[in-house]
């Protein structure tokens, strides 16, 4: 397998711990020609049969204090991630003549606002579109695509900043 991972430190414990036929690639999901780069590497070793984009970042946002930089972020990993290598497995499949299958990751906040992400909600909500798209679109050569949608993971990034009574509140309401 391929992957892509942003951290290259992180990138050398994956390689280290994956060991044998794996390639993992230091680079940004929001760049295309990293995503390209990958699915060339996935070609040298076989057909390519499948892809997963499951690259995703939130921070606070919303519409009435903008954070520019932040939610363009937002929408680079998570959504242009997303489309780029959906357009990277597709052409690959398509050259291929192979089919193949695509899961994306999306999130409960594609059908769920929460308050502070408004950027995220709309990146999931964008996957979920594009996950319908391709199976319109591609079906009919064989190529199926999927997203499967979380619910909230309680992890230190997730929970950063609130409170028990926040998480309370949060867990009461979705």
């Amino acid at each position: 397998g391929v992957g892509v991972e942003l951290d290259s430190e992180l990138a050398d414990v994956l390689r280290r711990r994956l060991g044998g036929p794996h390639e993992i690639l230091t680079g940004d999901v929001a760049d295309y020609s990293v995503l390209q780069h990958a699915a060339e590497i996935a070609g040298e070793v076989g057909v390519l049969h499948g892809w997963v984009n499951s690259a995703g970042i939130t921070r606070t946002s919303n519409l009435h204090e903008v954070d520019r930089e932040s939610v363009e972020r937002i929408f680079d990993v998570n959504l242009f991630g997303a489309y780029w290598g959906c357009a990277c497995a597709v052409q690959t499949f398509v050259r291929q003549r192979s089919g193949g299958i695509i899961v994306n990751i999306s999130s409960v906040h594609a059908r769920a606002a929460y308050s502070g992400h408004s950027a995220y909600d709309v990146t999931k909500a964008g996957i979920e579109g594009l996950t319908r798209y391709i199976a319109v679109e591609y079906g009919r050569l064989n190529i199926r695509a999927n997203a499967v949608a979380p619910g909230g993971v309680r992890t230190p990034g997730a929970v950063t900043g609130l409170s028990a009574e926040d998480i309370a509140s949060i867990a009461r309401v979705h």
